[in-house]
């Protein structure tokens, strides 16, 4: 099984399978609830998006061999970026989605500690142009940026992000707005 979507009081039904990919979207999944993933040795990749998880729950994934991290839309800060980037998975995420967070641009230079990122998701956060601008070099590494900010992203502002991401990343943002 590679693919499962799950809610509260199923764990224990999937304990022992070798879980590579976890969906637990729109969830009631909470905090307490997330002591049950560190069972999935094999999980590679969560989905967190619209739940009740926290920073607080960020303790229960470090131990996980994940590659990619969606935390959409879930109560996580610069503080939740922070105890990542001295986890683990400061060497294995590859994809870390924060859209909607409340992650400020005080995070960037904390997300260049993590080694093999090359697809990050800011849409929505806290995270304006402007720390894009100046905070450039952590972004070395990416390969894909989506950004998405309200008010909506000029085309200047696009323009402006482009010129300093790393050669071949691509900028990906779905609220642009005219000159």
């Amino acid at each position: 099984m590679d693919y499962c979507v799950v809610s509260r009081g199923t764990f224990s039904q999937l304990t022992g399978l070798k879980i590579e990919v976890l969906n637990l979207n729109k969830t009631d999944m909470d905090n307490s609830l997330a002591a049950c993933l560190t069972q999935f040795h094999t999980l590679g990749s969560i989905e967190l998006s619209d739940t009740k998880f926290d920073n607080d729950g960020l303790k229960h994934l470090v131990a996980l061999p994940l590659h990619r991290l969606v935390l959409s839309r879930d109560n996580i800060d610069d503080k939740g970026i922070k105890y990542l980037a001295t986890s683990a998975l400061k060497d294995k995420l590859v994809e870390l989605n924060i859209e909607g967070t409340k992650v400020t641009g005080d995070a960037l230079p904390v997300l260049a500690k993590f080694k093999k990122l090359i697809y990050l998701n800011i849409s929505g956060t806290k995270i304006s142009t402007a720390d894009l601008l100046k905070s450039s070099k952590y972004l070395s590494g990416l390969q894909r940026l989506t950004v998405g900010m309200d008010p909506p992203l000029s085309a200047r502002d696009i323009h402006d992000i482009r010129g300093v991401l790393p050669k071949g990343c691509s900028l990906e943002s779905g609220h642009i707005r005219s000159l």
